[in-house]
């Protein structure tokens, strides 16, 4: 009883205390990540992650692609 109470309950307390900071980042990057995908943000795969990159800079960008622009872009090549 000596041996856990000196050895095994410090390092189960510390390993408690790094999962729930863990699963609180997790959450909080969770409903970040929701917010932006509601908000319209675009990601983009770069060098192994995403950048999410805001509507307004998408467009500046030219990453957007209009409907009206790409249909006649369309006709204009038959």
């Amino acid at each position: 009883m000596n041996t856990y109470l000196t050895i095994m309950l410090p390092i189960s307390g510390i390993y408690f205390i790094v999962m729930v900071v863990i699963l609180w980042a997790y959450i909080k990057a969770k409903r970040k990540y929701k917010k932006m995908i509601k908000d319209g943000f675009y990601f983009i795969w770069n060098r192994g992650s995403f950048l999410g990159v805001s509507p307004e800079t998408a467009e500046l960008m030219g990453l957007t692609a209009h409907l009206d622009t790409a249909n006649s872009n369309i006709a204009s090549q038959l």
